[in-house]
Parts: C-alpha cells; structure tokens; sequence
C-alpha cells in the first residue's frame, strides 16, 4: 500500500514537471532502495521465521510475548514452560510433583484457540487503504494510459533527456549529420508549431551557443573545424531537445614521407634519404624512390604532369619509383573508404645538367709585396673538379707555362690562393707579364670540360714609382717617430704638472688617480702603436730590396740592428705592468702616486731617447742608401750614354733619333741632380751633418756636356756629338765613384771623430770616478762643524756640473752611433741621479748618506767604463783600426810612447792590402795589368775612402813630428805612394804595381815606427843622463818606494787575473791613476 501511493506520487509529479535527468535519477534510485527495504521489513524477514532461518526467540520469550499480547493467558504458558525445563534438573521424587504441575497448566490452556485469538476482521480496515491507490492506478490506464506509462518510462530510462511536449517542434533540414574532419558544418534549424520561439540555443555539452535566426521559424549555427564527434541539444527559455549525434568522418591524410635518392655514379655522391620534403635538386640521371605514410587512405593518387596512376597501400604505405632525366612537377593525394579526398601536395623536382665550370678572379694584390704576385679566385662546378692550371708568359712570343695548383676536387665552389714569386720570370721594375687560369670539371661521362679567366696582365711598377713609394714609407716613418715624440712629449709635460699638484696636496683624491689612469692609458697606447713601425720598415726594405740587386753589407747590418731596436719597443712585460698599475692604482697612497710617477717619467725618458736615437740612425741609413742609389744610377747612366756614343758614330744611326735619346738622358740626369739635392737637403736634418761634398762643378760639366752632345747632334755634327757624349759617360762614372768614396769617407770621418769624442768621454769619467773616490775620502774625515765641509760641498758641485756634461755628451754621441747601446746612457744615468742625491744629502750635512751614494756612483762609472771601452772597440773593429782609445782615431799622439798610432795605421793599411788582393783576383787583374772594370765599385769606393783617411792620418803624424822639432819629411814619400795608391783604386787600377806599392807601404810604415821607438829611446836616455837625483831627503824615497810596493802588492798585481783587452786596459789605467794621486800626496 506504501509503495502504491508512493509511486502515484512519484508519476503525477514526473507527468506534470519534466524533470531532468538528475532529479529522475534520484527518484529512481530513492523508490528503488524504499521498496527494497519495505520488501526487506514486511515480507523477507517475516517469511524467513516463518521458516525458521536465521536466528530464533527463545520459549520464554514466545510466552511472554504471548502472555502480554493475550490477557486471557497472562503468564500460565510462561509457568508450563518454565516447571517444564525444572523437571530436566531433579530427581524422580520431584519429577512428578512437577510433571503434575505442567498437565494442570496444558489444562487450563486447552480452551484457548490461536485463530479466535487473531481478529481478521481488524485487518479489514487496511484493505481500502490498499485499494484507493490501486484504483488510481487502473482508473488511470482505462482513461489515459500514458499518464502512468510516460512518468514511469522516464523515470526508469532516467539517463535519457525528454523533452516536455511544446506547442512547436524542431525539424533538422541537414540531410545528414556527418561532417568531414576539419571542415566546419552548418546546422539547420526549422521550428514547425504555433508558437515560435524568438531565441534558439544549441548546447555542446558545455556550453551555450545562440544560433542565428533567418528569419521565422529558421535558424543557424556554423560548427567551425571540428575534429572530433559532438554531441548536441536544442533548447530555449522553456525546454530542452533530445540530444543529437554530429559524426566526424576521418579524413585521409599523408602523414609523413621520405625520398630515395640514388645519385649517378659520376657525381660521387652516397645514397640519401630525404625526409618530409618533396621540393628537390638533383643531379640529371638520379632515380627516386618514394615512401608514403598516410592516415585513413585506401588509395594514393599520384599525378604527374598529365599522368595520372593509383597506388594501392599496405598497412597505410605507399610506393613509387622514377628515374629522371628532366624537371618534374608532381602532386599527391589520398582517398579513404568513404571517398573522401586528402589534401593535394604540389611539389617540383629539379633536374641539374652537369654544366661548365666557373672560375672567377675575386682579387689581385701586390702593393709592397714586390715579389709575388697575390691572387685570389672562386671557382664554381656542379660536382666537382678534375685538375687547376695557372699559365704564364713575359710576353707574346714566348709559349705559355703551365704550373697545376692543388684545389679540392670534391668541394662543389672553393676558393683558391694563388702566390706567384716574379723571380721565377725575372721580372724587372717597369716590365710586364701575361697570365690566366684554367679549371676543368670531372664530368667523366661526357666528357671534362673547361673554363679560362681572361688574359690578365701585370705591370711591375718601374724604378721611379717605386722609389717614389720607398721615399713616401721612409717619410711616413720619420713622421711615425716624430709624431710619437711629440706625444710623449705632452705626456710627460703633463705627467710634471700632476706631480706639482700632487705635491700640494696632503692626500690623493679620485680626480687624481683618474688623470694617472688616463695617463697610462695614453701611453699604453703610445706604445702599442709602435708596431706600425716595423710594418712601414718591412714595407720600405722590401722596395729598396728589390731595386738594389748588390745590397751592402755593412748598410743591411745596420739596417738589422735598427730593426732588433724597434722590435725591442714592442715591451709586451711593461705593457702588462702597465695594465696592472692602471688596475691597482686606486690602492696607492700619496707617497706610492709620487713614486709611480717618478718611475713613469723615468721610463718615458728612456723610451723617448731610444726613439731619437732610432730617429737619427734611419735618417743616417736613409743618406746612405740613396747615395748608393745615386752612385747606381749613375753607373748606369754612363752606361747609357756610352752606348749612345757607339750609336752616333754609326752613321747609319739617324741624328734626329740620336738627339731624342739624348733628351731623354738629360732628363734622367736631371732627376739624379735633383736626388743628390733631395739627400743634401736629409743630410742638413741630421743632428750633427756628415761632411758630404755634392760635387757642384762636376754636375754642371756633364749637364753641359750632355746639352753639348743634343745640340750637336741636332746640328749634325756627329763627331763633336759623340765626343761630348764620351766625355759625359766618364765624367758621369767619375761622379760615381766620387759619390762613393765620398760617402765611405764620411762615415769613416764621422766614425773616427766619434771614437775620438768616446775615448775623450772614457778619460773624463775615468777622471770624475777618481775625483768622487779621493772626494769621499775626505768627506770621511771631515766632520760636518769643520770648516772645510762646505768645501766638499763645492768640489761635488764641481764634479757634478762636470758629469752633466758628460752625461749630455754621451746621449748626444749615441744618438749618432748605433755603436753605443742604449743601456748604456740608462747607465750614465743612473751616475747621474746618484750624484744628483748625494749632493742634496751632503747639503742636507747627511754625510754617510752622501758617502753611500758617491759610492754606487763610484760602481757604476766602473760598469760603464767598461761598456763604453767596450763601445770603442766595436767602433775601431768596424774602422778596420785593431786596438783601443790608448791612441785616438785621428794619431795625436804619434811620438808617445810605443807609438800606437802609427802601429793602428799599420795594421789599417795591411787591413786594406788584403782588400785590394781580393779586389784584384775579383777583377782578374793581377799579373795582366789591364783596368779592373768590372771589379766590386762599392767595396773599391770603401777602399779609396780608407787609404784617403790614412793620408790624412798621415800628413797630421808628420806635421806634429815637425812642429816638435822631428824629421817629418821622412813621411812625406809614404804620403805620396798613398796618394798614387787612392789615384789607383779611385780610378779602379788594381794592378800587380798597384799591389807591389802596397808592399812597399807597408814596409815603409815599419821602418818609420822602427825609428819613432829608438828617438823615443833616445830623448829618455838623454833626459836620464841629464838629471841629478839629489838624495837629501830619504824619506820621500822611501813613501815613494812604500806606495809603489803597496799598489804592486795588492790582490790584483799579487795574483795576476787574464782579462780581456778591453778590462786589462781599464785597469792599468785605474792602477796607475792610484800611483799618480799617491805620488802627489
């Protein structure tokens, strides 16, 4: 009855509401568990005690039970059971007094019957509550079934969506649901009924989309690019559709795809295997193999051109194989099992012809790189190359040459290097060659073919270009070092400034560490500029090295050692110094700031001087190289105009012709006298110029020869002309040879007055150490109240002005030869400023201080003392003078004791005997006599200069013996045969006589040495016999006798030491000078 009225309920509340999937579920799950239990509580349990299963009451519970429900038996039933179970436990005498008991109980209960004790007609009552639902229900299914039925199918099919019946309907006008995958689809709405509803909406399963009215009763709604089914309903204000299915078809795609490419055998090439791309180059004659992937395909379609062919897959795979010869352009798509087509894929296929190869000349250099020719190309091939070939030729008539250059022959474009040295041609300033390459592919197939560059030519800039482009390097040089000065030098004026202001200050701030930053900077800059410097010199020597074909020695030594200078700026140490000094200057105080900058200016010195040294020494080598230049020149100009003369005295040469090529010899000479000019002009920029004499009158005699010589010719006046034209030639290789032996006497000169001018600065120093050592002596026993202390004082500033002098001397000699290195001013500067602080302390009356100081001066005159001997030697071995400064360069002592220097003379004249053997056997003269043309002009040029100087050496030596009253006119025949001497070799008649006299020099010169000794031994015996040694006071003799034996027996005359030359005669001096000041005490 319960679960009737429930379920009435339950229906006419679904029938009128409609309720949703949710609320009929709960319904149905609720009424579900509701009955169970009621069927559980009402009927399960009961049935199962009727039958006894499970758990079961006990008797005396039954008859209690009974008992309370039934007055009438009250508790008797409970007493029959009860006296029933008390029989189990007693004995037989009990038993039946109890048994008696039980039977009077079951009598008293016998009148009662259970069935009249249950009143059925009580339960009548509940039979209409039973009935009125079940005639609902029945009344319900006879007038409208589906008042029953639909509530309780909805309920029952509760998952489902139902929608309450409206007054209008919707009609889908698609024909189908299905859609492709991807593609958007349309949905059509129609509303059929009497009411039409203003807005539709259409639900996905999460969301509400409007649709779009048509217009009435249509409506749209566009599903974009679905990929997937979707479910989806139609609903308004009111209620909801039935949900519909929208199937998503697959649609057929090539997922993924590769390409086989098999590659002819010719073009080198492996197997490959492209992936995913169908756009391709390949090389004519390939065969592809296609590999298709493809997703929901039955077939694959494969088009090309107008051919059409359908590949059936396995497992979705597809395959096509073609060999091509020509472009293909090709498309692919796919069909699946419901006809539906893929997308189309147009691809294009590049068939490559093996075509000529392709070479290209990107870059030719040359620039200072006289010798080789620097060429720079491309060439080009489909895949690959056979073979390079470079051609040339110094001019048409000659064939070509053919060299192979090594390129890769796999590399489909490659650049190429090429480097060709024009010595291999001889090629001469001024001269030309022809050349052009040919590259050949490896088309083996057929058959290799070629490409050439055009014929290019190359033009060797001539002699006055590149000289001009030698003279324009040496000036960027020479700007190069003065530029650099100029800047150090405002460096170190501002250096100075930060020094006064820095003094000022108690402590240095930020400003002041930036500005010394700044600073350093700045020179650190300096300084790696410098290399600019060696690539201009490379640049310039590479000119003058190709234009000089007989380079000097000598000059390309010095040129050498001016290098090694130059490189030696390049201080990568200090240039990390000073990186690390701009780095921790910000931890300095004061006091280190003022060191720093006093060491910065002392290096800054140092380095400035060392570039005016290198300054002076390129502008000496630079006059020397162009008066060889010039002496060349010359040479061959004479050269030229004797030729010329041969021509004129032809007289099938035509005049007109001859006097044009005369012209243009006048112009050449021009240009020479404008050189000689231009090297007078770079002489007078030397600190201290050389003695160069232009030669003024000869130039004029052979520019007036040479006119002489065009006009005649023009004149037709041949003989005068050829006459003129000789005398030209000669005088012409006169001026050589003049230019020549001028320059060599100039150096020789020079050298001389400098070895003098070094010997002269080594006494000095030798006489300042010796003065600071008998100065510090006295300084040691004079107290700082005695009066004599301020004139200790005074002879230290005496000998301090005297160094400063020598100081100044030295750097100005060093910076003339490159003899004195520049550690050896570092040196004497170092003297200098020890000198400098032992002054300032003696002033200060810091004796010991001072002392100290005199005495590192002391030690260092001592090591340059040596380096300056070491210097003069160098400078006498580079003179062909053997020895040292015991006599000077220039004789002036030629009758003090051994003579020195005549025995220098004659060690220099057989030094210039073996030169004139060797210029002899050179010019293969010796016994013959005849002229030595062809001999060495330069070394002869060096020759003639030294016997010149040796002359002159001479003529001074003889006229010092006559103003002291010797027999100088003994000299006077070894002047003369000197003289006849340099006439020969100026002249370049190295004959057997000229040999022969050479003897006859050398002998002479011994002899006079010879009678120089024994009028020395003379004037000593005579000076001897003359005297009257008083002996009235020996004392004296014997503190004569105590410091000669004191000097002989000290540690060096005790155990003898071998020392060089140079320290042996430094230390004979410095003996004796202690035995002189000692004697003099």
């Amino acid at each position: 009855m319960l679960i009737f009225s429930i379920f009435i309920i339950i229906g006419v509340f679904e029938y009128f509401l409609w309720s949703d999937t949710i609320i009929r579920t709960v319904i149905f799950y609720t009424f579900l568990l509701f009955s169970l239990l009621v069927f559980i509580k009402f009927i399960f349990i009961p049935i199962s005690k009727l039958f006894q299963i499970g758990k079961q009451i006990s008797y005396e519970e039954a008859a209690d039970i009974i008992g309370n429900h039934f007055p009438e038996i009250s508790d008797k039933l409970l007493n029959a059971i009860q006296l029933q179970i008390l029989s189990e436990d007693i004995d037989s005498k009990s038993f039946d007094l109890l048994n008696a008991g039980i039977e009077q109980k079951t009598l008293e209960l016998k009148p009662f019957s259970f069935r009249k004790a249950i009143s059925f007609k009580s339960n009548l009552k509940y039979i209409k509550w039973l009935a009125t639902p079940l005639i609902i229900i029945l009344i319900s299914l006879l007038i409208s079934p589906a008042f029953v039925t639909e509530p309780v199918y909805r309920i029952v099919n509760h998952q489902e969506n139902f929608s309450k019946p409206l007054p209008y309907s919707y009609k889908i006008l698609n024909d189908s649901l299905k859609i492709i995958q991807g593609d958007d689809f349309k949905l059509n709405i129609e509303v059929v009924g009497d009411e039409i509803p203003e807005q539709l909406y259409v639900n996905d399963g999460k969301y509400d989309y409007r649709m779009q009215s048509k217009g009435g009763k249509y409506f749209t709604y566009n599903f974009q690019k679905l990929k997937k089914d979707i479910y989806f309903q139609l609903l308004t204000e009111e209620v909801k559709s039935k949900i519909y299915h929208l199937i998503v078809l697959a649609r057929p795609s090539v997922s993924n795809f590769k390409i086989e490419i098999k590659y002819p055998s010719y073009v080198g090439k492996k197997t490959e295997v492209i992936e995913n791309t169908g756009d391709l180059v390949i090389a004519e004659g390939s065969s592809l193999k296609w590999f298709f992937n493809t997703k929901n395909s039955k077939l694959l379609y494969f088009k090309a051109g107008n051919n059409q062919e359908v590949i059936e897959s396995t497992n979705n795979v597809f395959q096509w194989e073609k060999t091509l010869k020509n472009n293909l352009n090709y498309s692919v798509f796919s069909k699946s099992n419901e006809n539906i087509f893929s997308d189309t894929l147009d691809y294009s296929i590049t068939v490559v012809k093996d075509n000529k190869p392709q070479i290209e000349i990107d870059e030719v250099q040359q620039e200072y790189l006289l010798k080789y020719l620097l060429v720079n190309g491309t060439i080009t091939d489909d895949y690959g190359f056979n073979k390079l070939y470079f051609y040339y030729r110094k001019n048409e008539k000659e064939e070509w040459v053919q060299t192979p250059l090594n390129i890769g022959k796999d590399f489909e474009k490659q650049n190429f290097n090429h480097s060709f040295n024009t010595d291999d041609i001889q090629l001469d300033a001024g001269e030309t060659f022809e050349f052009y390459y040919e590259v050949w592919d490896n088309d083996a197939v057929n058959g290799y073919k070629s490409a050439k560059t055009a014929i290019m030519k190359f033009n060797m800039p001539d002699r006055n270009e590149l000289e001009k482009k030698a003279d324009s390097t040496g000036s960027r040089v020479k700007e190069k070092y003065e530029k650099t000065l100029d800047d150090f030098d405002k460096i170190s004026k501002e250096l100075e400034q930060m020094k006064e202001d820095l003094f000022e200050k108690k402590s240095a701030d930020w400003n002041d560490k930036k500005k010394i930053k700044d600073l350093i900077k700045k020179e650190k800059a300096l300084r790696e500029s410098m290399s600019e410097l060696n690539e201009l010199m490379n640049k310039r020597d590479e000119i003058k090295e190709f234009l000089n074909e007989n380079p000097n020695p000598e000059l390309s030594e010095k040129l050498g050692r001016l290098e090694e200078q130059i490189e030696k700026l390049k201080d990568n140490s200090l240039l990390e110094k000073l990186e690390e000094l701009s780095k921790n200057i910000d931890e300095l105080n004061k006091d280190q700031l003022e060191n720093l900058l006093d060491n910065l200016k002392s290096n800054q010195e140092d380095f400035m001087e060392n570039l005016e040294q290198q300054l002076e020494f390129f502008k000496q080598i630079e006059i020397e190289q162009k008066l060889g230049e010039l002496a060349n020149q010359l040479d061959s100009l004479s050269k030229k105009q004797n030729d010329l003369q041969e021509e004129t005295l032809d007289k099938k040469t035509d005049l007109d012709k001859v006097s044009e090529e005369q012209k243009k010899l006048n112009e050449e000479f021009s240009e020479v006298k404008k050189k000689i000019n231009e090297v007078d002009s770079l002489n007078q920029e030397l600190s201290k110029p050389l003695d160069l004499d232009t030669e003024e009158e000869m130039q004029d005699n052979i520019s007036k020869s040479m006119d002489e010589a065009d006009d005649n010719a023009s004149s037709g006046k041949r003989n005068k002309s050829a006459k003129a034209q000789s005398e030209a030639s000669e005088s012409m290789q006169k001026l050589s040879n003049s230019i020549q032996q001028m320059m060599q006497m100039a150096m020789q000169s020079r050298m001389g007055e400098d070895a003098e001018e070094l010997g002269n600065l080594l006494d000095n120093l030798l006489d300042i150490s010796f003065d600071l050592e008998s100065l510090m002596k006295t300084i040691e026993e004079t107290s700082d109240n005695d009066p004599r202390f301020n004139d200790n004082m005074r002879d230290l500033k005496f000998i301090q002005d005297d160094y400063v002098v020598l100081h100044d001397s030295l750097k100005a000699l060093s910076k003339r030869q490159m003899m004195i290195k520049q550690f050896v001013v570092k040196e004497s500067d170092k003297i200098k400023k020890s000198i400098e602080k032992a002054l300032e302390n003696i002033q200060e009356r810091k004796s010991n201080v001072s002392g100290a100081n005199m005495q590192y001066a002391m030690m260092s005159a001592n090591s340059l003392a040596l380096m300056l001997d070491e210097s003069l030697d160098q400078m006498m071995q580079s003179m062909n003078m053997p020895g040292s400064k015991s006599g000077s360069a220039k004789c002036k002592q030629p009758g003090s004791g051994n003579t020195p220097g005549m025995q220098q003379m004659i060690n220099m004249q057989q030094g210039l005997g073996k030169g004139l053997q060797k210029a002899g056997q050179k010019s293969g003269q010796g016994k013959g006599g005849s002229e030595g043309k062809d001999g060495d002009s330069e070394e002869l040029a060096r020759l003639a200069a030294q016997q010149s100087e040796l002359r002159k050496q001479m003529r001074e030596m003889m006229d010092q013996m006559e103003g002291q009253g010797g027999n100088g006119q003994a000299l006077q025949k070894i002047i003369d045969k000197m003289e006849q001497q340099e006439d020969d070799i100026v002249n370049r008649r190295i004959t057997a006589e000229t040999i022969e006299r050479q003897k006859e020099i050398e002998t002479r010169l011994l002899q006079a040495e010879k009678a120089l000794i024994e009028r020395e031994k003379e004037k000593k015996r005579e000076s001897q016999e003359g005297q009257n040694i008083e002996r009235g006071n020996p004392k004296l003799d014997f503190k004569y006798n105590e410091v000669k034996n004191d000097n002989k027996n000290n540690v060096i005359q005790r155990h003898p030491i071998k020392l060089e030359n140079s320290y042996k005669r430094v230390s004979d001096k410095y003996l004796f000078e202690l035995k002189r000041k000692d004697l003099k005490d």
